[in-house]
């Protein structure tokens, strides 16, 4: 065999190949496939495959709605851990559900004192924010969240949890007047659009699937703690609030959020904050509404 032979393929036309021990000449079929396949002029035409074009989202302008400057995120303890309490107690005193949080430990500490409390009286309770109830002395240094409870007997007093040498409350009465449960409302619309704009400012691809599972959380028709078994229990249709705040955490470490490349410009800062803000009131009305 020449050496320029070796080049050319065993089914090349005019190529002879040996087969137990006889030689065989390739036939017309297999010098037209060849042709069609190697000759421009010859070659097939192929259907084109259709092209998809990927819709562009258009890049959304982050408004400053100017919230409050309220601190920090409500994602942390003890305000998830107030939330529950209150949501767990006004749960059991509509008789809906045996007093009981996610947490056995928290459960075996706070029982009796919901016990005892419905004993003397107590009627409701809410989870409050200082920045949404931020009234002369009622709250002591660094205090962020608690819960409010209003007796029949007209007094009004504050539970909150800490953390000293291990997991403990404290109640305490009230002197600050006649004191009103808050109204929290709906912000369902509010919450989604503050989760499209993070999204919109979100470098990597990891935190804005994030962001879009969250508001497809918010959009779902049916989604029970039953079936997530994540955060604490409410109720449909609160749940899926609570759910959309808890899978949207933040977080301060390295690697988190706040470890973006863009975290210094201004849209970053403002659907950060507005975000944590709308979250806050998420958790406000699905907790004191349920």
């Amino acid at each position: 065999m020449e050496d320029d032979e070796v080049l050319i393929p065993w089914y090349a036309p005019g190529r002879n190949f040996s087969k137990k021990g006889g030689t065989h000449s390739y036939t017309e079929y297999f010098y037209e496939s060849y042709a069609k396949e190697n000759n421009p002029k010859l070659k097939a035409e192929k259907p084109k495959p259709a092209v998809v074009k990927t819709p562009v989202e258009k890049p959304r302008t982050i408004v400053d709605r100017h919230v409050p400057d309220f601190g920090w995120s409500v994602n942390v303890f003890p305000k998830m851990e107030h939330a529950e309490v209150a949501a767990a107690t006004r749960l059991a005193l509509q008789g809906k559900r045996p007093f009981t949080l996610s947490d056995e430990g928290a459960t075996a500490m706070l029982l009796p004192w919901f016990t005892g409390s419905k004993q003397r009286g107590l009627t409701d309770v809410a989870f409050v924010l200082k920045y949404q109830l931020d009234i002369r002395g009622l709250w002591s240094d660094r205090e962020e969240s608690a819960v409010l409870c209003w007796y029949r007997s007209g007094a009004v007093s504050k539970l909150t949890i800490q953390l000293a040498d291990g997991l403990q409350y404290k109640e305490q009465l009230l002197s600050v007047g006649a004191l009103r449960k808050p109204v929290c409302e709906d912000n369902l619309k509010a919450f989604r659009e503050a989760l499209l704009d993070i999204r919109s400012v979100a470098c990597a691809d990891w935190w804005a699937q994030l962001f879009m599972d969250a508001v497809h959380i918010l959009e779902s028709s049916h989604c029970t703690y039953e079936e997530k078994k994540l955060g604490f229990y409410l109720p449909e249709p609160y749940y899926k609030y609570l759910l959309a705040v808890r899978d949207t955490r933040l977080g301060a470490g390295m690697g988190s959020w706040y470890d973006l490349p863009n975290m210094g410009t201004t849209a970053f800062r403002l659907a950060t904050h507005q975000l944590e803000y709308e979250k806050c009131r998420a958790l406000l009305y699905a907790v004191n509404n349920c």
